[in-house]
């Protein structure tokens, strides 16, 4: 968004306060007037005499979402006044590197399988490491919060029912398998995605989102049953 001040703001005017709601995904913003880039809080200043145009403060939680800014002529070097908004602040989906698979498998139900050494728990993130080899185990698992696979996440094959909850699984690096083509799952496989339409989306760069409640996949995804 550019904003262009009129030559008839005067330095004594009153400020304009504006605010506007946003619904997509923005980890921050850019207010930039002339050589400057506006922190964002500086709204929030206690010293209300010295705020000039481009004082911003973001309200990011998904409840809220909305950019507070101002408007006033107290410095003309301040004009205009360019908003613009980043999906991810740095890069978005982090490289990661391609590992060989591990030989060696381990159940996703043992604490021993993972680094923390604990089972991951309701709410939290889960993060399948590059040359991690899991057998997924669990008959009904807590609902995750956001399942990335970057090893290979497999399901039992002989268990009679499997469900995974999350908010998001993504595999990313990795591979998921539910059977192959010559041993097709014969049993009850099941992935239940979580979440509302205000929570926060998959990024993978400033043009691309994946949205939320998703199962996205740029690696190997493979069902059969």
């Amino acid at each position: 968004m550019r904003v262009t001040l009129s030559p008839h703001w005067n330095p004594e005017d009153k400020d304009l306060y504006l605010i506007h709601n946003f619904t997509d995904v923005r980890a921050k913003f850019d207010f930039l007037t002339g050589r400057d880039n506006i922190k964002n809080l500086t709204l929030l200043s206690s010293n209300s005499a010295v705020l000039q145009t481009g004082a911003n403060v973001v309200y990011n939680d998904t409840s809220v979402r909305q950019i507070h800014f101002i408007l006033n002529g107290k410095n003309a070097t301040r004009n205009p006044l360019v908003i613009n908004g980043h999906r991810c602040d740095g890069p978005c989906v982090a490289a990661v590197s391609t590992v060989a698979i591990d030989d060696n498998q381990k159940l996703w139900s043992q604490p021993t399988s993972w680094k923390s050494g604990k089972v991951p728990l309701a709410g939290e993130d889960v993060v399948v490491e590059p040359g991690q080899n899991l057998i997924y185990d669990l008959e009904e698992s807590p609902i995750y919060n956001y399942v990335q696979i970057n090893g290979r996440v497999t399901f039992k094959q002989d268990a009679p029912k499997l469900h995974l909850r999350a908010k998001y699984v993504f595999v990313r690096m990795g591979e998921l398998f539910i059977g192959n083509a010559t041993q097709p799952y014969i049993g009850q496989a099941q992935i239940t995605l979580y979440g509302m339409k205000e929570d926060q989306h998959i990024v993978y760069d400033n043009a691309v989102e994946a949205g939320n409640k998703v199962l996205a996949n740029t690696a190997l995804l493979s069902f059969y049953g």
